[in-house]
């Protein structure tokens, strides 16, 4: 709520994006209107008091809060240029400036490619910044495993939160940590969802509950939503589909081996 979101938009995608939280576009199975902006309002007089209300007291100075030991509640946030590139990195300094106004220090640092990945396996990172705007429904939701929408909310390998648990999840209990039950939820309903056939009822609930226990945990803090950006389709260019009258980024979606051109 620290995070002014419409500022990020027109300082740095020129007014083209929304303020959006979600982990998925709107164009998911069950997707509610709500979804997109949940606790995305721009409230830090709220966010402060939040921060009161867990005991957070401020330095003698009034410049950062205090953690319970007495240490300046300082964050390293770390990202790899490779994944973010010049307008995203942008957006790591706006948080920081509008989460020192709530004493919190954040400190912004660029990390290569392969060290924050190693990094982010072995648990040592405390926030990683990442072009995470929304995972489409089939591609890479249906036609990979659901990014974003289960620990480690990226391709196994680029943990970006929950290494210990998704090592639970996959070695069946033998290794990791044992997750909190929300988190088993998610990856019994995930582990359910892949394997019902989209469109069926059973579909749909799945995947709103799946997106809900997402939005609503806030494992990931959303920003702004994915630029919009053209794509060129020949004319007579056939079984091309479409969802909501937009293409689905990724060739996974698609069954290329269909397309053909009418004359």
């Amino acid at each position: 709520m620290a995070i002014n979101r419409e500022e990020i938009s027109k300082t740095v995608f020129f007014g083209k994006v929304r303020p959006w939280t979600a982990p998925v576009t709107s164009s998911w199975t069950g997707f509610e209107d709500w979804m997109g902006t949940y606790f995305a309002e721009y409230d830090p007089q709220r966010a402060n008091q939040l921060l009161d209300e867990m005991g957070l007291k401020w330095d003698k100075n009034h410049e950062y809060r205090l953690r319970p030991d007495g240490k300046t509640l300082s964050i390293t946030g770390e990202y790899a240029l490779q994944w973010l590139g010049t307008y995203p990195a942008k957006v790591t300094e706006l948080i920081k400036e509008y989460w020192k106004k709530i004493g919190i220090k954040l400190t912004v640092k660029q990390v290569g490619e392969d060290l924050i990945g190693s990094r982010l396996q072995a648990n040592e990172h405390d926030l990683c910044f990442w072009n995470a705007d929304g995972c489409g429904e089939i591609s890479p939701g249906r036609t990979n495993y659901p990014i974003r929408l289960m620990p480690p909310w990226h391709w196994v390998g680029l943990d970006m939160g929950g290494p210990e648990w998704r090592r639970w999840y996959d070695t069946k209990g033998k290794a990791g940590e044992e997750p909190p039950e929300e988190i088993k939820r998610i990856f019994n309903l995930v582990d359910e969802w892949l394997t019902t056939p989209r469109g069926t009822e059973k579909y749909v609930k799945l995947t709103k509950e799946l997106i809900t226990l997402n939005v609503k945990g806030l494992y990931l803090i959303g920003t702004v939503e994915a630029c919009p950006y053209p794509v060129i389709r020949k004319d007579g260019l056939r079984n091309a589909h479409r969802e909501k009258g937009r293409f689905i980024p990724g060739f996974g979606a698609y069954m290329i081996g269909q397309w053909f051109f009418e004359k």
